[in-house]
């Protein structure tokens, strides 16, 4: 087992702060899946993570991360880092996303987000969908799609 399946990533360093305790609650970071591969020989992680808010449209990102100089996971890319609102296209104003990475086949990675076009849509019902692609160019993602 290498040390990055070891690792407690809900207590990872990520690029973005969940915010100022509110009444009283802390929220932490909420990992939604970790998937790990080997690139150029190199034990990777590939983290989905967000903010644990339990409502409304928290920070979310997909970042790679490697081993450390002490072994320690160290953030290594950014492949998607997302606040809100979210414009994805020039008419499309995203109101909240779900996230699952739906294909991790060699060096290529594939993300489904399923979105709200606009505020009346029902959190448990997204009515829209973007695909984002990478490909691994064996020193980083590269934003292929």
């Amino acid at each position: 087992m290498s040390s990055l399946q070891a690792a407690n990533w809900s207590k990872a360093a990520y690029p973005f702060d969940c915010g100022a305790p509110q009444n009283g609650q802390t929220f932490g970071y909420f990992v939604q899946q970790v998937s790990y591969l080997y690139l150029s020989g190199t034990a990777s992680a590939l983290v989905l993570v967000r903010c644990n808010a339990g409502a409304g449209s928290p920070p979310v990102g997909l970042y790679l991360f490697q081993p450390g100089p002490l072994g320690r996971p160290e953030l290594a890319g950014t492949l998607l880092a997302i606040t809100y609102p979210v414009d994805i296209s020039n008419d499309f104003q995203a109101h909240g996303f779900t996230f699952q990475v739906s294909a991790l086949g060699g060096a290529t990675v594939t993300m489904t987000a399923g979105a709200y076009s606009s505020a009346t849509v029902p959190n448990c019902c997204p009515d829209a969908s973007r695909t984002f692609n990478w490909t691994w160019n064996g020193t980083g993602f590269t934003r292929s799609g």
